[in-house]
């Protein structure tokens, strides 16, 4: 079974700088429902580390196949970092939802432009969408990252947020071929729509040994005893401190 929520301690003070610390969360393989497998959206993992500072987040987002020899696909991440946000759609108006709101959009494509063959944006949601900061894209063989400040996410000491990842194509505004959240199939076919997820987070507490990947962790104490369980389906959650 996928194991896909987690509250992972990232320690953004504005105090003395922790340890860069990283936490990998695992995704269900060959699952993409598409006629042809696409293995460039297939989704194997996801990684999330937060610099030594507190100031970046990156999420790599590791693929099956290369997004380099299939030169083409877009890389997305909703997020929900404060009460709010938009019931369905997001930044980019596909047909993917997060339940209780999506507050942020980063949103990449490996297709055109950027100096790496890639590139992205954020998008914040207030009474609209808009385009409010340009992350930092990159790819090579093994999958796409991304990087933006915490800022750029609305993230502040003591925050907890939620955040699902997905893949998708970019012709004609296609759902969610393969996202983080989904143990199974998450689309059958382009259009979709990938459904909301029926309700927010909730911490279950749980010894990491028994929830092996995604699990908890504590910045600046990466091998410590901070612990979560995740369950079925939900997008990941993450506390700052």
């Amino acid at each position: 079974m996928k194991l896909l929520r987690s509250l992972v301690a990232l320690g953004l003070s504005s105090s003395a700088a922790f340890a860069l610390t990283t936490q990998n969360y695992a995704d269900a393989t060959a699952e993409v429902g598409l006629a042809s497998s696409q293995p460039h959206l297939d989704i194997t993992s996801v990684d999330v580390t937060v610099d030594a500072t507190g100031a970046d987040i990156t999420f790599k987002i590791n693929l099956t196949g290369s997004p380099i020899a299939t030169n083409w696909g877009n890389y997305m991440i909703g997020i929900r970092s404060n009460p709010g946000g938009a019931i369905t759609g997001n930044g980019w108006g596909r047909p993917i939802h997060m339940a209780g709101g999506m507050t942020h959009w980063v949103a990449s494509w490996v297709n055109d432009g950027g100096p790496s063959g890639a590139a992205g944006q954020v998008w914040t949601y207030a009474t609209n969408w808009a385009n409010t900061a340009t992350p930092t894209v990159t790819r090579d063989a093994t999958g796409v990252t991304i990087t933006t400040t915490t800022a750029a996410l609305g993230l502040s000491p003591g925050e907890t947020f939620s955040f699902d990842v997905y893949s998708s194509g970019a012709n004609g505004g296609p759902s969610a071929v393969d996202a983080l959240s989904a143990a199974t199939t998450s689309i059958n076919d382009w259009p979709g729509p990938f459904p909301p997820i029926s309700s927010p987070a909730r911490l279950i507490r749980q010894r990491p040994s028994s929830c092996p990947a995604p699990r908890t962790m504590r910045r600046g104490s990466p091998t410590s005893a901070s612990r979560g369980m995740m369950r079925l389906p939900r997008p990941t959650t993450i506390r700052t401190t």
